[in-house]
């Protein structure tokens, strides 16, 4: 172990790909919890984002992305490669999958309160007709528009998942000796 710390052997291209695949992943991963999620606009005032982080999906998202990075060079030091490399398979998966439920969150969630609930309570505290109050909110619903951040991690999450798939496989051929390193080997 201590010597493939030291090593300045070119890396196998499997390694070398799984690494850059699970990095770039983890980043995207981050970088698309950070950015918004949708962009919201109601009675032409100026719209507002909704980063992922404001978001429960995207605290959880911007954690699997740091359990990403973590898990990188885990799987490449540690003498149990192999599981760390599966945790990158299982991290990436998760991120995708809240990226893919970020985007499909319905806007009745970000946009706020249903019109029927909304109008029934204006009903009660200003004494106008309930129906009239429904018709003139649903005529001014909210504007949400998807932003580019769930796409963005669930992509990275893909990624992520791809290199922890090289890297168990690098790990699995360097423990059978064909990616090991010594003295006469690259790895």
């Amino acid at each position: 172990m201590r010597r493939e710390l030291l090593s300045t052997a070119r890396p196998t291209p499997l390694r070398l790909a799984g690494f850059v695949a699970a990095a770039t992943g983890g980043l995207l991963i981050g970088m698309g919890a950070l950015l918004p999620w949708a962009r919201i606009s109601y009675l032409g005032l100026p719209a507002v984002d909704v980063p992922g982080v404001d978001l429960g999906e995207g605290r959880a998202t911007l954690a699997v992305g740091l359990v990403v990075l973590a898990a990188i060079p885990l799987s490449r030091l540690s003498a149990r490669r192999t599981r760390w490399a599966w945790l990158l398979v299982a991290a990436g998966l998760a991120a995708c999958s809240l990226g893919l439920a970020g985007i499909l969150v319905d806007e009745a969630r970000l946009g706020g309160p249903s019109a029927g609930r909304l109008a029934r309570e204006l009903a009660r505290s200003t004494g106008l007709p309930e129906g009239e109050l429904r018709a003139r909110l649903e005529a001014t619903a909210p504007d949400v528009r998807r932003g580019p951040g769930a796409p963005l991690a669930a992509a990275g999450g893909m990624l992520a998942a791809v290199g922890g798939g090289l890297t168990a496989a690098w790990s699995r051929s360097a423990g059978r000796g064909g990616g090991s390193l010594g003295p006469h080997r690259r790895g």
